[in-house]
């Protein structure tokens, strides 16, 4: 099996598994208490949208909607995803990516067994 189908496999099992939890949590508390959602888009498994609400802190991000975008490379989950923040918000630059070290910016730090979302 090639990487990049590998990779698509996986990647479309953890977005039925984000299905579900989202499902779950609106099942038992009435609405989603992890104050984002993490979805894949639905012509490319490589590329998931994320928003990110209902935060109390910092009070300038209260009431906010952020919107992002995920990007696996083709040979997921071997490399980090791209992880960008698509709302301008005046903290984080959207260009090139967010520096974390879950994210490319920091390959030496990611875990093949952690999950997109």
């Amino acid at each position: 099996m090639k990487a990049n189908q590998a990779g698509q496999l996986r990647l479309q099992r953890e977005a039925r598994m984000a299905k579900k939890d989202i499902d779950s949590q609106i099942k038992k508390f009435g609405k989603i208490q992890d104050n984002f959602i993490c979805l894949p888009d639905p012509n490319d498994a490589f590329t998931w949208y994320y928003v990110v609400f209902g935060l109390n802190e910092p009070k300038e991000y209260t009431n906010g909607y952020y919107l992002g975008k995920i990007t696996c490379p083709q040979d997921y989950p071997k490399s980090a995803p791209n992880i960008r923040i698509l709302t301008e918000n005046g903290r984080f630059r959207t260009t090139q990516g967010i520096c974390l070290s879950i994210s490319d910016f920091h390959q030496e730090s990611w875990n093949p067994a952690w999950k997109v979302n």
